[in-house]
């Protein structure tokens, strides 16, 4: 299960799928503003990583997971999508796969919604689910839900964002 400083990214990687796949989303492409509402339960982190720490360290990053369990962080942050990107399969990671041995596969498309399930595999094995719709052209909602396979801890990313316009200026990727 992704470590929480990767939650964004995986929400970025199923919307980013969604873009990418035969059917593009009817949004424009631009600049966006993504805002990402996160809420986990359970420590992600597998016991072998846990392990090869020092005991301080397992310490202080269980007493981290536990304060933060259940609790909902929010992360606001902007992103360049060309219209090569919205047409590209390639675009966002080999149809799919990430650096993390994950597989994205779509379940259902449409212009204006897409449904995902993810499988990945290694040492932080995990599963999930998503919905990524374009009520409009300007607008795009989400919900992802993960599971550590190992672990058993939950993720749960709420996920809208909003086109700000055609200019990409100031946006690195």
């Amino acid at each position: 299960m992704p470590a929480p400083r990767h939650l964004a990214l995986v929400a970025i990687v199923l919307a980013s799928t969604a873009l990418a796949s035969n059917t593009p989303l009817n949004v424009k492409p631009g600049a966006w503003e993504l805002t990402l509402r996160t809420t986990m339960n359970g420590n992600p982190i597998p016991a072998a990583s846990l392990a090869q720490m020092s005991p301080e360290q397992r310490t202080k990053i269980q007493a981290a997971m536990q304060a933060r369990s259940g609790k909902t962080t929010s992360r606001v942050f902007k992103e360049c999508l060309t219209a090569a990107d919205l047409k590209n399969p390639d675009t966002f990671g080999k149809n799919g796969d990430d650096d993390e041995g994950c597989r994205t596969t779509v379940i259902s498309e449409s212009p204006t919604q897409r449904k995902l399930r993810m499988v990945c595999t290694g040492d932080n094995p995990h599963t999930g689910t998503g919905t990524i719709s374009a009520p409009s052209q300007t607008q795009m909602t989400g919900v992802i839900d993960i599971i550590g396979t190992a672990t058993g801890a939950k993720i749960h990313i709420e996920e809208s964002g909003r086109w700000l316009g055609a200019n990409c200026a100031g946006i690195k990727d």
